[in-house]
């Protein structure tokens, strides 16, 4: 099977945990895959360039995984997973039309108006409050204000 792994909100949540799980889906053949909503940090094909909390992850469980960025885009038209674990269900199947905005303040953050689409259904305008009723993006410690300006 292949198994599409969402980053925010999910591994960052719970890293030992989802390192145990990752580990038993690979043991048993499956693939592992991450994928995110967040944009690369270079223009570049194929896999993202790891995030600095990402690498940082990935040496502490001692394997690394492939993440693919999908800049808000739905992820079901990046990877074609049999079973995603996402805390988001929404990022699936929908396209950000408006790139959310990575600030300090996460209760700003969470007014942003973002717009839903999804092809053969009309947009639906969302905050992203409403995508994410328990927690905020910014759930990990990576601070985006400091990897944009690198």
């Amino acid at each position: 099977m292949k198994i599409g792994i969402d980053w925010d909100g999910t591994v960052s949540a719970a890293p030992e945990v989802f390192k145990k799980i990752i580990e038993a889906f690979r043991s048993a053949g499956h693939e592992c895959v991450i994928v995110t909503w967040r944009p690369p940090l270079t223009n570049m094909e194929g896999p993202c360039e790891l995030w600095p909390d990402m690498e940082k992850q990935f040496k502490v469980w001692g394997f690394q995984l492939e993440v693919i960025c999908t800049s808000g885009g739905a992820k079901r038209d990046y990877f074609d997973a049999d079973i995603w674990i996402e805390d988001n269900p929404a990022a699936v199947l929908f396209n950000l039309m408006s790139e959310p905005r990575f600030v300090e303040d996460v209760t700003e953050y969470d007014n942003d108006d973002l717009e839903l689409q999804s092809p053969g259904f009309p947009s639906v305008p969302v905050k992203w409050a409403q995508l994410k009723p328990t927690g905020h993006l910014l759930d990990s410690p990576v601070n985006f204000k400091e990897v944009s300006n690198a």
